[in-house]
């Protein structure tokens, strides 16, 4: 009997794409830190409805802004700058088109990353910083709110009587951020959000919304 023919290493190469490609692709949440936690659930509750990654993503570093039980690092409840002025940093990546917005230095908002998605999707732009960002975050429905919380203040103002050269909290040091994940599909969708060092100098500005490539 004819020996039979080797397999065709395209066939076989095709057949594995055709196997693993069968059945519907999972969503995916990650998130950075122990607090991430809280991102990664609220963005994977989004997913299982059905939602967008954007939408997931933005949901979920939304949770974590307005979070003030589990973490003080972002969003309310966290530190303010050295004049004592709350400032938040976002930004937010929709890998389909390549699209992305930030906002750096921003005031009067807690939810920066919702700020940033309006910056990439209503505006020209890609990044808008300190009074440009407040100005367009009032201008699209993001009415001016107290992000300074009681707590906040009173470890700011330990730290100011204590002298602007004063050492801080191992905690206080931390320069905390958040980065979460969302994937539907084959497209990644980012979301970043960056409550800055504490007592840092006005309009500081973190690297991670200039923007991550």
């Amino acid at each position: 009997a004819a020996a039979a023919a080797p397999p065709d290493p395209l066939s076989r190469s095709q057949s594995g794409r055709s196997k693993h490609s069968a059945g519907p692709r999972k969503a995916v949440a990650v998130g950075t830190w122990s607090f991430g936690e809280i991102a990664v659930r609220e963005a994977a509750r989004l997913l299982s409805e059905g939602k967008s990654a954007v939408d997931a993503a933005e949901a979920g570093v939304n949770a974590v802004e307005l979070d003030t039980q589990a973490q003080y690092f972002v969003g309310l409840g966290g530190l303010p700058n050295a004049d004592g002025h709350m400032e938040f940093d976002a930004a937010i990546m929709d890998g389909k088109g390549c699209k992305l917005g930030a906002v750096a230095a921003l005031q009067g908002t807690v939810r920066a990353v919702s700020v940033a998605r309006a910056v990439m999707t209503l505006s020209p732009h890609n990044v808008l910083v300190g009074e440009g960002a407040s100005k367009f975050a009032r201008e699209h429905g993001f009415p001016e709110e107290r992000t300074l919380t009681d707590e906040a203040w009173v470890a700011w103002f330990d730290w100011k009587v204590g002298g602007i050269t004063g050492a801080m909290t191992g905690q206080q040091a931390l320069d905390e951020w958040l980065q979460g994940t969302a994937s539907d599909v084959a497209d990644a969708r980012d979301a970043w959000v960056d409550q800055g060092k504490h007592a840092h100098m006005l309009r500081r500005i973190r690297e991670a919304e200039i923007v991550k490539g």
